[in-house]
């Protein structure tokens, strides 16, 4: 596992690049440039699993400390799908800023995913400061309408944040119209997976987010990504549970949260 920042590894970049173009295309999503590659690259950190067997790169994260950019005037990914009023970030509070993650479709199954993740937690010890994740996550156009309606109508219902709506703005709004009658995430799964030819679940990205606790905030459409609609999601690590911390953030990582949130209870 490696993490640095864009500018530091040029040669990487570009392989991370044409390895996220190839896997999003291969699900329906993608740039259809021969690279993904864009300005933000540069200046993100970027986490990548190596595998020494195969020496290849089986994954990748994008992430950056909102805070940090913020202050030095540079501007964020997801600016480029919503419009933030200013006081957004500071209803949020100090927050990271994942997305374009990928793992190769011959490593899926396998630890690479878990092991980005770990990764993550790890950048989240080196950075104390920030108590929430924040990322678009995407659902790709190969779901039927209906199954996608489906998936954002239950997010508004059950894991809308909704005091935070009103402080972006889609600059596309997906304006898809649904009900579900699920209750809970196990129903919403089945439901999608009986309204998806291929009997697919929900995304794993989204899945795994809201097992964190993720809720999601604004939905956009991105005409630059394959038409995909992105749920921006924001998990508040004080209220994710003990166990899904210590198995991704490992002992020290864990140790830190769990400090901070009883000076926060305490405060």
């Amino acid at each position: 596992m490696f993490c640095a920042q864009g500018v530091t590894i040029p040669r990487v970049l570009r392989e991370i690049g044409a390895l996220r173009e190839r896997t999003f295309r291969q699900v329906g999503e993608g740039t259809g440039r021969v690279t993904d590659l864009d300005a933000f690259d540069l200046f993100y950190e970027h986490l990548f699993v190596w595998d020494a067997y195969t020496r290849t790169i089986s994954g990748a994260y994008r992430l950056a400390d909102v805070d940090a950019l913020r202050s030095e005037g540079c501007a964020l990914y997801t600016e480029t799908l919503f419009d933030y009023e200013p006081g957004f970030f500071d209803r949020v509070g100090p927050t990271a800023e994942l997305g374009r993650s990928f793992v190769r479709l011959e490593n899926q199954g396998g630890p690479t995913l878990a092991l980005l993740w770990r990764g993550i937690g790890a950048w989240l010890v080196r950075h104390p400061e920030v108590v929430h994740l924040m990322g678009a996550t995407s659902i790709d156009r190969r779901y039927p309408d209906g199954a996608i309606a489906c998936m954002v109508s239950w997010l508004k219902r059950h894991r809308g944040r909704n005091e935070l709506s009103g402080l972006l703005h889609p600059r596309l709004p997906y304006r898809g119209v649904s009900d579900t009658l699920a209750r809970d995430l196990s129903e919403l799964q089945a439901q999608v997976k009986r309204l998806d030819a291929e009997g697919r679940g929900l995304p794993i990205l989204l899945r795994h987010y809201l097992k964190l606790g993720g809720k999601a905030i604004a939905f956009n459409v991105d005409p630059d990504f394959s038409f995909v609609v992105d749920a921006l999601v924001s998990v508040d690590l004080s209220l994710v549970d003990e166990r899904r911390l210590l198995r991704f953030m490992g002992p020290e990582g864990f140790a830190l949260v769990r400090s901070r949130r009883r000076w926060m209870e305490a405060s």
